[in-house]
């Protein structure tokens, strides 16, 4: 598979527009664009900061089988994504502490 085709892909997984994706990356939805249709080949800078948004690899973007097996993982949409971007960026301890809120919170619905 193609860059274009594994940006359009991404894109697509988190339900963007182009013009979201563009804002992302730093270009215009005309850009964007182009990159689908493998006009043109995003610069590596567009394609980091399109793998910092995501917490993704830049692989995972410019290498063929990488970007058809992260679609065809768990769906999120955008809000989550931001959320699972949110928790990367934590300590670990961060992540501990939200893991046992979690898990507390998840018992506390089982018990009503």
């Amino acid at each position: 598979m193609s860059i274009g085709k594994n940006i359009k892909n991404l894109r697509s997984k988190y339900g963007l527009l182009q013009k979201d994706l563009a804002v992302i990356a730093g270009v215009s939805a005309k850009t964007v664009s182009a990159w689908e249709k493998d006009r043109i080949t995003p610069r590596m800078g567009a394609i980091q900061k399109i793998a910092d948004h995501f917490g993704i690899k830049k692989s995972d973007i410019i290498e063929p089988s990488q970007i058809a097996e992260l679609h065809n993982t768990i769906e999120v949409n955008l809000e989550e994504s931001k959320l699972i971007k949110s928790y990367r960026e934590l300590s670990n301890e961060g992540k501990r502490l939200i893991m046992g809120m979690v898990t507390n919170f998840n018992h506390w619905v089982a018990a009503l």
